[in-house]
C-alpha cells in the first residue's frame, strides 16, 4: 500500500460535524469520509469520536457539534484535494488537518486517554461491556477498535 513512504506524511484530522444530523446521516458521512481516504492509498491509525461538545462560538449557527478525530498517513499529494473535499460539505462545520511528527502519531490522543482511564477504572468494580455500555452510542465503536486500529466503518447504533 505504502510502496514509497517519502511521499506520505502523517497528518491530524480533527472534523466538527452538525449536531443535527441523525445517527444514520453520521454513518453515511463518515463512511463517505473514510472511503475517501482509503481510496487514495491513506492509512488510518486512529479514529475516534469524541461526542458532542459545546464550542466557544456560534459557527454556522450551531452551539454544539459532533466531534471526530484522526490520524492518517495520507499521501502530500491528495492533502489539498481532501481540504476541498471537507469544505463543500454540508455535515462538516469545521475542519482542522494538521501535519503532525512520526512521534505524534504513536501517541494517543488526549480525549482517548480519558475515555480509556474511565473504562479501565470500571473494569475493576465492574464488567467491561457495563462500562461500554455507560459511553454514548457513537463512542461505543471507537473504544472497542482501539486494539486493532481500524478506520470507522458502518455499525449498527
Amino acid at each position: 500500500m505504502m510502496s514509497d513512504l517519502k511521499f506520505f506524511t502523517d497528518y491530524e484530522i480533527t472534523l466538527l460535524v452538525r449536531p443535527d444530523l441523525s445517527i444514520k446521516d453520521i454513518d453515511a458521512f463518515m463512511s463517505l469520509f473514510v472511503s475517501c481516504l482509503q481510496s487514495n492509498h491513506s492509512d488510518i491509525h486512529t479514529a475516534e469520536y469524541w461526542g458532542t461538545r459545546p464550542m466557544s462560538y456560534k459557527i454556522k449557527r450551531y452551539n454544539n457539534s459532533h466531534y471526530f478525530y484522526f490520524k492518517a498517513s495520507i499521501p502530500r499529494s491528495f492533502i489539498s484535494d481532501l481540504k476541498a473535499f471537507l469544505s463543500i460539505k454540508d455535515q462538516v462545520i469545521r475542519y482542522m488537518v494538521l501535519n503532525i511528527s512520526s512521534e505524534d502519531a504513536k501517541k494517543p490522543s488526549y480525549m482517548h486517554a480519558n475515555v480509556q482511564n474511565e473504562v479501565n477504572h470500571f473494569e475493576g468494580s465492574m464488567n467491561y461491556e457495563k462500562a461500554l455500555e455507560s459511553l454514548p452510542s457513537i463512542s461505543k465503536f471507537f473504544v472497542k477498535q482501539q486494539n486493532e486500529i481500524k478506520p470507522y466503518q458502518s455499525s449498527s447504533y
